[in-house]
């Protein structure tokens, strides 16, 4: 640790019997300048393996009485005593009492922050960082949730696939645990769900009826299919309740990024909150593709393809024939296809610092198992015009 600079403080010289001269100083500034070791658990932690004092220039000036004109007469060793107390002593300081205050305060940083509106970021560090000349490697946990909760989703190592050509201020890589936790959380808090009545959609509403025209231009609805629904509830309509049955996942691939799904649709008799007893349930599996990409800080995607699956679970109005099933698929997927890309479409935001944002030229590559952000970093100021970086 170098001392750059230092700002002498007040000196106050007193004689004390028995004991000789005593004095005591206030004011003073230091500025300095120095290398630091920090260890690592999960929190950041702080040592210090080097302490260099440097005073460049101390003056002293004492006046008025006997006792400071005897003083001046040594102010050379006096002053060189001085810059040797300042090094002994701050030293001394630095490697313990602020040393500890340092490493307590840094070991009350929270490890589960809200990084936005009800999302969620656990951190710890896994090792130290490398340290050269060019660059700083660091290898970090990190955990996204929705809710306050945490992810005890396991997770492998991301590989650190380097870019091809390193024009970039940072490289950021992202395991697909990260999605996967996201979307546990989200199957864990309930969210996967909603339903779809007679009031979502127009042409909705005729399907999901209990009854219908049954004449030679007959027109589709539940109750063309199922003859107990019609007897037992004339002139009704159904709701189907979608919710997750298991956690979603994703898996992520050089070439594209899957996502696959698992829903129960239970079918009640509208509306369903007066009768929650279902009448049937059916399984609805997912598969979509989807392309990854930044906007705004956060990792979103475009939907570019969807395959959905239907399969019947339990029933009390009799069997789900393939039929009914192909029906269900033509209609209900265009709207889970808007769904989901809608969701998509908001993404997961990047923890940032405040003030610093993502450039236009940022780029993300979809790798075995993991994406890795290329990126610029900008320093927007409220205050100025922002530039983009190139």
């Amino acid at each position: 640790m170098v001392l750059q600079k230092f700002e002498s403080p007040r000196f106050k010289f007193m004689l004390a019997p028995d004991e000789g001269i005593t004095w005591h100083s206030e004011g003073g500034a230091l500025r300095l300048k120095g290398e630091w070791k920090a260890d690592y658990t999960a929190l950041v932690t702080i040592s210090v393996f080097n302490c260099t004092t440097e005073v460049e220039h101390l003056h002293m000036s004492l006046s008025g009485g006997v006792i400071p004109w005897i003083i001046n007469l040594f102010k050379a060793p006096l002053s060189s005593a001085i810059k040797s107390a300042i090094h002994e002593e701050f030293c001394d300081l630095t490697r313990t009492v602020l040393l500890t205050e340092a490493n307590n305060a840094l070991m009350t940083l929270p490890t589960h922050i809200e990084i936005t509106n009800n999302i969620y970021l656990d951190y710890g560090l896994i090792d130290d960082p490398v340290i050269t000349r060019k660059y700083i490697q660091g290898n970090a946990l990190i955990d996204v949730t929705i809710g306050n909760r945490t992810c005890e989703i396991p997770f492998a190592p991301v590989k650190l696939v380097p870019p091809e050509v390193n024009n970039y201020m940072v490289n950021i890589w992202f395991s697909q645990s990260i999605v996967d936790c996201i979307l546990e959380s989200a199957h864990q808090n309930d969210m996967l769900r909603f339903v779809v009545d007679k009031n979502l959609q127009q042409n909705l509403s005729q399907f999901l009826r209990t009854s219908c025209d049954l004449s030679p231009k007959r027109e589709i609805c539940f109750g063309t299919f199922f003859e107990k629904l019609r007897e037992n509830y004339p002139n009704q309509h159904v709701d189907l309740v979608f919710k997750s049955g298991k956690a979603p996942n994703c898996d992520v691939e050089p070439v594209n990024v899957g996502v696959n799904t698992a829903f129960f649709i239970d079918i009640h008799i509208n509306p369903y909150t007066k009768n929650p007893k279902p009448l049937a349930r059916l399984e609805m599996k997912t598969q979509s593709t989807m392309e990854p990409h930044i906007f705004n800080d956060r990792i979103v995607g475009e939907l570019t393809s969807t395959n959905v699956q239907f399969k019947q679970v339990s029933s009390t109005i009799g069997n789900f024939n393939y039929f009914f099933l192909k029906a269900l698929e033509l209609i209900l997927k265009p709207m889970i296809t808007v769904a989901v890309d809608t969701a998509l479409r908001v993404g997961i935001p990047i923890p940032l610092v405040d003030n610093v944002t993502l450039a236009n030229s940022t780029v993300l590559v979809k790798l075995e198992k993991e994406i890795r952000v290329d990126a610029n970093l900008i320093y927007v100021n409220d205050h100025l015009p922002r530039i983009f970086g190139h």
